[in-house]
């Protein structure tokens, strides 16, 4: 799903950078994929699946660590 019609950013490119390169702010993440960089109607958005994608990885880590 597109969450930055703009640039034609997808909700999956947005989950990857968080992920893989560590992008856990707008302003990292625009580095990464130019998101919210237009309009900047789809920063609500992003931030809310910024900080989704991370609270995810901090569990996921947690089950690791405990397995």
């Amino acid at each position: 799903m597109y969450v930055c019609i703009c640039r034609n950013v997808t909700e999956t490119q947005v989950r990857e950078a968080v992920v893989r390169h560590g992008a856990c702010n707008l302003r990292t993440l625009r580095k990464r994929v130019d998101t919210c960089s237009q309009c900047g109607k789809c920063a609500l958005e992003v931030k809310t699946l910024i900080q989704e994608t991370l609270a995810e990885n901090a569990v996921l880590e947690q089950q690791d660590m405990a397995a």
